[in-house]
């Protein structure tokens, strides 16, 4: 159905940017055949007049047919042109975003700064449960909450990850990432699991723990300076 208004649409267009000058040409041709048979005393003269608006009826009705032929290709010349725009617009996006992800590496001064903010904080433990591969976390505390994202961030723009945990640069949140990398790299605490059985006779297995965040997070913002500055701290 859309297809069809903007065939009418680009039709009509394309009629009426023709017709506007070639109708007020035949009219004035007429009307100057017409008037010049009146002069004339010519008893045809009504005649001749609805003779040249029949002439132009038909030729103006020839470009209408020729646009409606022609509509078709305009529209598909016009859907090429904005797939054009749109690959050129998500070229330009990703350019973006590589020259934005250069510019933004965290140097290492800047991972010690977000050390000494790790170090304020009082003690935090997050909880995580693990189901079929997804990890869901529990961490109640909004200023520990907030520094892990903006951790989270920074990892996400730094060049060591995605040497040893690439998987963890297509986790969305940046809160979750920062977690998850402590969870990786550091030892868990209260390591459980669990069992609960299905409907279907099956098992649902059920992996659990806790990290303590703010010393951990201390010890990898550390080490991730020392990374940035070539091995010192």
């Amino acid at each position: 159905m859309a297809y069809w208004r903007r065939f009418i649409t680009v039709w009509s267009k394309e009629t009426y940017r023709t017709w506007r000058w070639e109708l007020f040409a035949a009219m004035l041709v007429s009307t100057v055949i017409c008037f010049q048979a009146f002069i004339a005393n010519s008893p045809s003269a009504l005649s001749e007049f609805k003779t040249a608006l029949y002439a132009n009826a038909i030729v103006l009705g020839g470009f209408a047919l020729w646009h409606l032929m022609r509509t078709p290709y305009l529209l598909h010349k016009e859907a090429e042109e904005q797939h054009g725009k749109q690959i050129a617009m998500a070229i330009e996006q990703d350019r973006s975003a590589q020259k934005e992800l250069f510019v933004s590496i965290p140097t290492g001064a800047e991972w010690l700064q977000l050390s000494d903010r790790f170090k304020t904080l009082p003690h935090a433990r997050a909880d995580w449960q693990t189901t079929r591969g997804e990890t869901r976390w529990s961490l109640h505390d909004s200023t520990t909450r907030s520094i892990c994202s903006l951790a989270g961030s920074m990892l996400l723009n730094s060049r060591l990850i995605e040497t040893q945990y690439p998987l963890l640069l297509s986790q969305p949140d940046h809160l979750e990432r920062w977690l998850s990398y402590i969870k990786e790299t550091k030892w868990s605490d209260n390591l459980l699991h669990g069992e609960e059985d299905l409907p279907d006779g099956t098992k649902l297995f059920h992996y659990m723990g806790s990290i303590e965040v703010p010393k951990n997070s201390v010890d990898i913002c550390v080490v991730f300076a020392a990374h940035s500055n070539g091995g010192r701290v």
